[in-house]
């Protein structure tokens, strides 16, 4: 405030300082059972896509065999019959891709997200999912700290513990290893 002028250095700027470093973006968490159900789904769409290749050749062998016999069903607009076969066996892709739709189980990942949903409710609501926690000020009285379901993503992982770490001074779990 007082002075007129100042000289100054600016040190630690750019990309590698520790602020630019430690801005990253945060891994989005998935479930076991989404990641399964995700391979599932890739499995279902190859075996869909597959089974409709098969569906083109087919119908390409059967125009080729079985056309001249059927005329009537392959007229153009001229009135002139068509020969394309191959451009008519790949329009019917899309008719096989509509057919087999029913092979993807939408309706599942619907189900999926509702029970989640509906568990995390629980979860934030039962009154035995509570800590008490003694009050700093006042001896003998405790504050009830309710489970808080926060995202409803991880609630199927609850019951996949294998591993519980802990250390041997207590800091971390503050010497406590309540179930």
């Amino acid at each position: 405030r007082n002075t007129d002028w100042i000289i100054g250095a600016v040190v630690f700027t750019g990309v590698e300082t520790k602020i630019s470093l430690n801005n990253k973006q945060s891994k989005f968490k998935r479930s076991n059972v989404d990641m399964i159900v995700d391979q599932v789904l890739y499995f279902i769409f190859g075996v869909q896509q597959i089974l409709c290749i098969f569906g083109i050749i087919s119908h390409l062998l059967w125009l080729n065999n079985n056309a001249e016999h059927q005329w009537y069903q392959y007229i153009d607009s001229n009135g002139d019959t068509q020969s394309n076969f191959g451009e008519l066996a790949a329009l019917n892709y899309f008719t096989f891709l509509v057919l087999m739709d029913l092979f993807v189980p939408i309706s599942l990942y619907v189900s999926m997200e509702m029970v989640k949903f509906s568990q995390a409710a629980l979860i934030t609501f039962d009154g035995d999912m509570v800590e008490k926690v003694p009050r700093e000020l006042e001896e003998g009285k405790f504050d009830k700290i309710h489970a808080q379901a926060r995202t409803s993503n991880l609630n199927e992982e609850l019951g996949q513990v294998s591993f519980i770490f802990s250390d041997k001074t207590g800091t971390l779990t503050e010497n406590k290893m309540d179930f």
